[in-house]
């Protein structure tokens, strides 16, 4: 069973005032493709789920609409590039159920690079990075895909990320006890990676160190919440077929803004 739920009562966020509302969340930290719910099974869960039926005992329980993010991380704006598809067929689903989705592209953005701790720390962001930033502020989840190069994200991936999550914009430059107050406390995320091994060989060999260097050293540092990976391996022998159940799996996601 990879249904989690998380009912709490609604709470404000300390530090902006933002409702984190009771949501509805599927999936492992990382998981394979075989489990992931297409919308029927998704609504068989919830139906099958106690405390997810409607006061009629008919209706399932249905996620909230939420502001999604999406950062199509592939430094080439080539359409023969996978990870454009995938993050495509997010939004088709998520667009479809009624979230509100706003999508960045690396592969269109100019921007300069962070080469000193002084520019990192005071240094004002571009008006591409602003705008991106603006958009991560407005979201309450991030979708974040990309290709693994060298074992690990594209270095213009990491260096708009090294733009946007600044001190001031997603931590505090002053700390409360011995850690700085996290801005982006409440988000969730969902990480979609592809490669050219075996994702089982990614996860058991590499121990998916990268991804959990993501998702430990940056998301969870400035206060993402519930993070949660798709890995696609072998991406460039897939049938077909393969590539196509891969793009229901992501529009699955999308429309349970999971």
């Amino acid at each position: 069973m990879f249904l989690e739920l998380d009912m709490h009562y609604v709470r404000f966020h300390a530090v902006r005032g933002v409702p984190e509302l009771p949501r509805v969340t599927f999936g492992l930290p990382v998981e394979p493709r075989s489990k992931l719910a297409n919308s029927r099974g998704t609504r068989r869960l919830l139906m099958e789920t106690p405390g997810c039926i409607g006061r009629a005992g008919t209706a399932p329980f249905l996620p909230m609409s939420r502001n999604i993010l999406i950062l199509d991380g592939h430094p080439d704006a080539s359409a023969a590039r996978f990870v454009h598809a995938l993050a495509a067929a997010y939004q088709q689903g998520a667009v479809a159920t009624g979230h509100q989705v706003h999508v960045i592209k690396l592969a269109e953005l100019e921007f300069p690079l962070l080469r000193s701790q002084a520019d990192y720390e005071k240094g004002e962001a571009v008006e591409a990075v602003r705008r991106c930033q603006d958009l991560m502020n407005w979201a309450t989840h991030v979708v974040i895909l990309y290709p693994l190069w060298l074992g690990s994200m594209p270095a213009l991936l990491k260096a708009l990320l090294e733009q946007m999550l600044r001190p001031g914009f997603a931590f505090s430059t002053l700390k409360l006890g011995r850690w700085p107050v996290k801005f982006m406390s409440g988000k969730s995320a969902r990480i979609v990676v592809t490669m050219g091994m075996p994702a089982f060989w990614y996860r058991w060999y590499f121990r998916a160190h990268s991804l959990r260097s993501l998702q430990r050293n940056i998301l969870r540092f400035v206060g993402f919440r519930r993070i949660r990976a798709t890995i696609v391996g072998s991406v460039a022998s897939l049938t077909r077929a393969q590539r196509e159940a891969w793009l229901e799996d992501l529009r699955a996601l999308g429309r349970d803004a999971a």
